[in-house]
Parts: C-alpha cells; structure tokens; sequence
C-alpha cells in the first residue's frame, strides 16, 4: 500500500486496517495473505453443500470496503463494479484471469479506503449523514470483517485439500 503523512488522530485506524489486510499480524494471516495461493478452482470449491466458497467470500468483503467508503464519502452515486449487494453469486466456472481480477478489486478498494484515512483525520468521530455509526467504528468494523472472513477462508482452505 502507499504511504503518507499521517497525523496522530489517524495512525491507529491506518495500522489497524493494513494489519487487517495486508501487513504481517500476530494473529496469523490477514485477508490478502489467505488468499495467497488460492487458484481459481479452489476459490469455487465449497465445503459442503449450502456454504459460501472463497470467491464468495473474497467479492462480499470487497463489497463491505465499497459501502463503507460509499457511507464515509456520503456519496450514494459511487457504484460497486459488480450487479448486486453483500452476497454475490459466483459462476459456475471461474478463469484465473476473472480470479486475478476480484482480487485486485479487492486490494484496490482496501488503498483506496487506505488512502482515505487521512483526510478523514477531523471527521474521524463523526457519524457520516444518516449513518448510526461513527467513523471510527466503521473503519474498526471493516477491519474485524476482514480478519473473520481471513479466518473463514483459511477454514476453507483446509476443509477442500
């Protein structure tokens, strides 16, 4: 991810959300690094029959990043790439290029939420308009999502080798 100046008030929210996603962590792997080495096969495989695969998982965290920058920005007119909300069907057949592509979707949205972060620094205790939430529980939400569906994934991978 590219680096800026950041102020006191927005390092914690930055650290939080690369070692959610993308910088090495304590907990164990991140949301990019689970899918280190996920083919495109392997992200449609299901661990049993009625649960979400990896792709699954890998478009619907890519939308959450989408609707919490969409309700910090308090633009309603930012569209998500894909037809749909929060739970996206995959295909039937997935080529690695289409996979390789809601990846980089998926580490696009997360700088540019990244990137974000530091114009947000006197909003950061603000409730976006006709949010319940405050910025900073936002930002921390979006976090803890990536860090369960990390979790998720790396289940996944276990239950389909």
């Amino acid at each position: 991810m590219k680096t800026k100046t950041l102020s006191k008030n927005t390092i914690f929210f930055t650290d939080v959300l690369e070692e959610a996603y993308f910088r090495k962590a304590w907990h164990g792997p991140n949301l990019h690094s689970s899918l280190k080495g996920v083919t495109a096969n392997d992200a449609l495989r299901r661990p049993s029959k009625g649960r979400h695969n990896i792709y699954e998982i890998t478009v619907h965290t890519s939308y959450w990043i989408y609707r919490v920058m969409q309700r910090i920005r308090k633009d309603p007119g930012i569209k998500f790439p894909l037809k749909g909300t929060n739970w996206f069907e995959s295909p039937n057949t997935l080529s690695g290029a289409e996979w390789i592509k809601q990846k980089k979707l998926l580490n696009s949205l997360h700088e540019e939420l990244y990137n974000l972060i530091p114009d947000l620094n006197k909003e950061l205790r603000n409730k976006p308009e006709n949010e319940k939430q405050k910025i900073t529980r936002l930002l921390i939400g979006i976090a803890m999502h990536d860090v369960y569906h990390a979790g998720q994934i790396q289940l996944i991978k276990k239950l389909i080798s």
